[in-house]
């Protein structure tokens, strides 16, 4: 799904723009294969991707939007049939353990079980396989575009390919705000190596991580297990979301408007948050999806509900940056990095994001961030 999304009540942005027909890839055809409904089409939002955007106006309780049933995993059954599924999942699980996964192991089983036939194990006959167009398909879904060295189960590409004391070069810098300048390494996830290995795959690592990636952003929980709905993957969140999503008898994917109804250019937008989440105030329903999918929400009621905090350092006239904790390097290497009004220690880890002055090095957690904020509105 791609990161923020256009305001739930703001008809057609200029940011957001209908794709030429020939700038659809085939690739994007096959993404929104077997889809069915008029009102939903491909649109480019700047600096976020494909989005989905209504052709027409939609009226409430109307489905926009229907979907294939998609790639459904679980972990393996208790049957005879699937003893030998069984052991591969607790040879993944015990892998993940003793490496220090990134993830949970229910997204790199996904991401085995999404392999060619050309691509599994040597040695295991019964690897359930996809066809190479399906597997395209899951390719073409949003991923991260990198990862910071201090993750859990990740280490600097050039450590991992044994080039001696030769990083990679930097990445460059993302200078829209609130985003703060990015500076990280190339990485490389250490579990997706290890399964290569263990399992003797015929893929390349960097090709598997694609795989765990857009199973990792892309898949809803349902059950005990995942579900992964290729279409509806582009669309993006909200905190006050115009659609929600229900699944059919068939299994398929059915987007229903919201109250308000959807006017014709307005981006379609679900939660990813539970409504449990939803009830939450700004800085922690930012902090959950920074956590959980490396963005910043910047959705019509989280800009309503809080502003950016300025730096009172200096003066109230430097607007602070958000460091996303999953994609940046440290800032002061070897260094904890604190809040500086309530010294809450260790902010790169225990939050999704934290606030940053780029000119005096000040340091804000989520909620003294939202206090600032708030002081800055008020004395407005």
């Amino acid at each position: 799904p791609s990161p923020a999304m256009a305001a739930a009540d703001v008809q057609c942005p200029v940011s957001l723009q209908p794709m030429d027909p020939d700038q659809i890839l085939a690739a994007d055809a096959e993404v929104l294969a077997g889809c069915q409904g008029p009102g939903l089409q491909v649109a480019m939002a700047d600096g976020r991707g494909r989005v989905l955007m209504a052709t027409k106006a939609i009226s409430a309780g109307e489905q926009a939007f229907s979907a294939p049933p998609g790639m459904r995993i679980q972990p393996p059954g208790d049957g005879p049939e699937e003893a030998e599924l069984r052991n591969c999942f607790a040879e993944v699980e015990d892998l993940c353990n003793s490496v220090n996964s990134m993830f949970r192991v229910l997204i790199y089983w996904a991401a085995l079980m999404s392999l060619t036939a050309e691509e599994a194990p040597t040695g295991r006959p019964h690897w359930p396989c996809v066809s190479e167009k399906d597997q395209a398909k899951v390719l073409q879904l949003h991923k991260p575009a990198t990862f910071s060295s201090t993750c859990n189960g990740r280490e600097a590409a050039a450590v991992i390919e044994g080039a001696g004391d030769t990083l990679p070069p930097e990445f460059g810098e993302i200078s829209k705000l609130p985003h703060r300048l990015t500076r990280t390494v190339c990485t490389q996830d250490t579990t997706v190596r290890a399964l290569c290995k263990h399992f003797l795959l015929h893929i390349a690592p960097q090709k598997l991580e694609q795989l765990v990636l857009a199973w990792k952003y892309n898949s809803f929980k349902q059950g005990g297990g995942l579900r992964l709905f290729v279409g509806p993957a582009l669309l993006s969140h909200s905190c006050q979301p115009n659609c929600h999503w229900e699944e059919d008898d068939d299994g398929r994917f059915c987007l229903i408007v919201g109250d308000s109804g959807i006017a014709e250019g307005e981006e379609a937008t679900i939660s990813y948050l539970s409504r449990e989440d939803l009830t939450e105030g700004t800085s922690a329903r930012r902090d959950s999806l920074a956590n959980c999918w490396i963005f910043y929400c910047e959705c019509s009621r989280c800009l309503e509900d809080m502003g950016t905090p300025a730096c009172r350092r200096c003066d109230g006239s430097v607007p602070m940056s958000v460091v996303l904790c999953e994609e940046e390097e440290e800032l002061y290497p070897g260094l904890v990095v604190f809040c500086d009004d309530c010294q809450k220690e260790d902010l790169h880890t225990t939050h999704g994001y934290f606030f940053h002055c780029s000119e005096c090095d000040l340091d804000l957690c989520p909620a003294c961030g939202a206090l600032c904020a708030a002081r800055i509105e008020g004395a407005s």
